[in-house]
């Protein structure tokens, strides 16, 4: 009996050994830092990646930004599909027009922080890059999705996508879009 319990205990003070061994062995997973992720954003959007802007640089801000306004509209459906649109200005304004299925009904008014819009604008430029005059549909008892771009010069492009099918780039905009509504702290104004 007595032989049996010191081999049991000889073969816990081994595995613990290893253990502890192995331990001092493992090494950190390779990591590869050499990619900045800033290198890979043009120039025009890197200020939004800074972390900050002066009021100096707000002005760069507004003028790096292509576009003067972003909405997104999404219409009814043959079910229980949040009816609104939703509006952001290159200024920092915000408006939000809620109608049906969703829980501020109304109009109402809010800012945008500017590096957001910024980003924002970026990812549209990535999606223009291979989308710029595609729409997806058509409706028939889904909801239509309208992302309405006014570029500088007052042209005004919108994108129709029924029922998500369009690109995971387009899912991605209005995804991002709705993040930033329900950020905004709105103010009834009707």
């Amino acid at each position: 009996m007595l032989g049996a319990k010191n081999t049991m205990n000889n073969i816990l003070k081994i595995m613990l050994l290893l253990i502890i061994v192995s331990m001092a062995n493992a090494q950190e997973p390779f990591r590869d830092y050499s990619l900045n992720v800033r290198e890979t954003i043009p120039e025009q959007y890197k200020i939004f990646w800074s972390g900050g802007y002066s009021r100096k640089e707000k002005k760069h801000v507004i003028k790096n930004c292509n576009y003067k306004k972003l909405a997104l509209s999404r219409s009814a459906c043959y079910g229980v599909c949040p009816v609104y649109t939703v509006e952001f200005n290159i200024d920092g304004k915000a408006s939000f027009h809620g109608i049906n299925n969703i829980e501020k009904i109304g109009r109402y008014s809010g800012e945008i922080f500017l590096l957001e819009y910024g980003k924002l604008c970026y990812l549209v430029d990535k999606y223009l890059e291979k989308y710029k005059d595609i729409d997806f549909g058509p409706c028939i008892d889904e909801s239509e999705i309208i992302l309405s771009i006014e570029f500088k010069d007052d042209k005004t492009l919108e994108i129709y996508d029924c029922g998500s099918v369009g690109p995971v780039e387009l899912w991605a905009i209005q995804n991002t879009i709705d993040g930033l509504k329900d950020k905004i702290k709105w103010e009834k104004i009707q």
